[in-house]
């Protein structure tokens, strides 16, 4: 009887079936071939990302003094600046005494190795081009870089730049940019 019932079933509903079947098996499909992809993804950028010590957050500082970074800024430097950047620009020194601070308090806070990365950014002209650029100082524990052609900036007048862009835009070691 119940054998009867299911012949019946199928027979009536045999494309429902059918497409029920491929349903299925390509969900499966692409289960597996997205888990294997994201899989191999994963596996071909640990190595990169342990080599280098890629950070796991970032976030910026706030720009602007407290009241104390304010008194510690007139004391020690007799500097009046009201934020980082204006510190910056009158007082190397005092600009990095105040970040140190900065970086010594949320080490302590939040039990974590935190590391500087300073940037500049800044305008090239570079075949009839105007660009817009970010220059970092290179990191020495978090963020490393990772020279794949060539050598690392060795003076001054040296950077090093991203591979991407020296092929986008015609670049190879030892071409000037001004």
């Amino acid at each position: 009887m119940i054998d009867k019932h299911v012949r019946r079933s199928f027979s009536k509903k045999t494309l429902t079936l059918l497409l029920l079947g491929i349903v299925i098996a390509l969900s499966s499909f692409v289960y597996t071939a997205v888990f294997h992809g994201a899989q191999a993804v994963e596996d071909a950028t640990l190595p990169y990302l342990e080599r280098t010590n890629q950070e796991d957050f970032m976030f910026d500082i706030n720009p602007f003094l407290s009241d104390d970074e304010k008194t510690l800024v007139l004391d020690t430097c007799g500097l009046t600046s009201r934020d980082l950047d204006a510190l910056y620009l009158e007082d190397w020194s005092c600009f990095n005494t105040v970040l140190s601070q900065r970086k010594a308090f949320l080490e302590t806070q939040l039990d974590v190795s935190l590391e500087l990365r300073l940037f500049s950014d800044a305008h090239i002209e570079m075949n009839d081009e105007s660009h817009r650029v970010r220059f970092f100082k290179d990191a020495r524990a978090i963020n490393l870089s990772e020279i794949t052609d060539g050598q690392a900036p060795q003076n001054i007048d040296e950077i090093a730049i991203l591979k991407h862009y020296a092929l986008h835009h015609d670049l190879t070691i030892g071409d000037e940019i001004t």
